[in-house]
């Protein structure tokens, strides 16, 4: 089966998609795959990643629907990020495989996968 997934990149304040592109090799051991499905937790979300010690490079899934003002803000508050569209299939699984399938192998020691929900209880550090 064929699901969307594109990589996201801005240039002069607009939004292109454009196929992935296969990841080589990284300065850094870890590899953050956070699929935000709801946009409205990102600043919070964001608050989080900051505090990691550890460096890494932070891969961001959103859903089809996700607007552009959304992808533009993601790449404005991490111009380092990777950003792509993927189906929410599996709940945030699919986004997961499609993205760390992109890693050739050991590109990262680690990789950590950030799922966010909405349960009524606050997140945690």
């Amino acid at each position: 089966m064929d699901y969307q997934f594109e990589q996201v990149v801005s240039s002069s304040g607009k939004i292109f998609k454009k196929d992935p592109e296969r990841i080589l090799t990284s300065q850094t051991p870890v590899a953050v795959i956070l699929h935000l499905f709801y946009p409205d937790l990102w600043e919070e979300v964001h608050n989080y990643l900051l505090k990691l010690d550890t460096p890494h490079d932070l891969y961001i899934t959103v859903p089809p629907q996700t607007e552009d003002s959304v992808l533009q803000m993601l790449l404005r508050d991490r111009p380092d990020a990777h950003v792509y569209i993927a189906e929410n299939r599996g709940r945030d699984v699919l986004p997961f495989l499609l993205v760390s399938d992109l890693f050739e192998p050991d590109t990262y020691a680690n990789i950590c996968k950030v799922e966010v929900t909405v349960s009524g209880e606050p997140m945690r550090s």
